[in-house]
């Protein structure tokens, strides 16, 4: 994978763990999606926990789940946190 910014990613690069794991060329995914209410939990990267969000659309809501996909031993990975408010990004960082 290019070790770019986190800033330099589209969202719509970001693809659930499923279809990362499935891509030949390694791509970034959304582990988690959190709300102001998760804020004070502790959240563990790669703990296999699925998180649901719901997407409000004009006449129906959408249902996402978001795998918290477990990390492999020996394996190397780059993480980084997106922090969007009305589908606007805030601010990213990461290593």
């Amino acid at each position: 994978m290019d070790h770019l910014s986190p800033d330099n990613y589209e969202n719509n690069e970001l693809v659930p763990y499923a279809e990362a794991q499935n891509s030949s060329n390694p791509r970034p995914y959304i582990a988690a999606v959190l709300t102001p209410s998760d804020a004070k939990r502790n959240f563990t990267l790669g703990d296999g926990k699925i998180t649901n969000t719901r997407l409000s659309q004009i006449r129906k809501s959408t249902k996402i789940e978001y795998l918290n996909g477990p990390l492999q031993p020996g394996s190397e990975y780059r993480i980084f946190q997106r922090i969007m408010i009305d589908n606007k990004v805030c601010m990213a960082f990461g290593d």
